[in-house]
């Protein structure tokens, strides 16, 4: 909910979440709903926003990693001047160890960060993540498919879009996590479509 106040005869906007949640703010794989909800299903779409002087990259918490996106995944570095676009999500208390799970905190491969993003409303404070020990490694097909998918489901800007989709990928052609988020996207759709019938 934005509310709106004076101080200093300024009109300031703030976002208030209701009590036992706490906002995020996603700029990769979860832009996408679908993928978000895998493991923090209380997940719902508050805004979109730019983080200011951080720039998205792509990679990996050391050189001789694994994961199920078998290639670089996002994170955020400080870049004065340029901005990362996102996805501002309202989760339950009860999905915070699920999300600092899925990023790794324990395992020291994402820190969690507070930062301010700006919306069409006003600047939001958010719970964001950053990778630790950052080594570029480039995205699979697959991992940028998603990351491009949640940008045009939530309406990002056409340029962001476009600059997302011209991200380099690593060519790979096996299973990954996004089966499993494709999946869950069909069953949503069917569902949708035999509830309209």
């Amino acid at each position: 909910i934005f509310v709106f106040k004076k101080q200093n005869n300024l009109l300031i906007t703030m976002l208030v979440t209701t009590v036992g949640c706490f906002l995020y703010f996603a700029f990769g794989s979860n832009l996408l709903k679908e993928r978000l909800h895998l493991a923090n299903p209380t997940a719902t779409f508050v805004s979109t926003g730019r983080l200011k002087d951080y720039k998205l990259n792509f990679g990996l918490w050391g050189e001789n990693v694994t994961t199920r996106w078998h290639g670089g995944v996002g994170t955020i570095e400080y870049s004065p001047g340029a901005e990362v676009w996102g996805v501002i999500w309202s989760l339950n208390n009860e999905d915070l160890a699920n999300l600092d799970s899925q990023e790794g905190v324990k395992d020291g491969f994402y820190t969690p960060l507070t930062v301010s993003v700006e919306t069409d409303k006003g600047p939001v404070v958010c719970r964001t993540y950053q990778m630790n020990n950052f080594y570029a490694t480039v995205a699979s097909p697959q991992y940028k498919e998603v990351v491009c998918l949640g940008a045009v489901q939530n309406n990002l800007p056409d340029e962001y879009v476009t600059r997302l989709k011209a991200v380099q990928t690593n060519n790979y052609t096996g299973p990954s996590l996004r089966d499993q988020i494709m999946v869950c996207m069909l069953i949503k759709n069917k569902r949708y479509y035999l509830i309209e019938k």
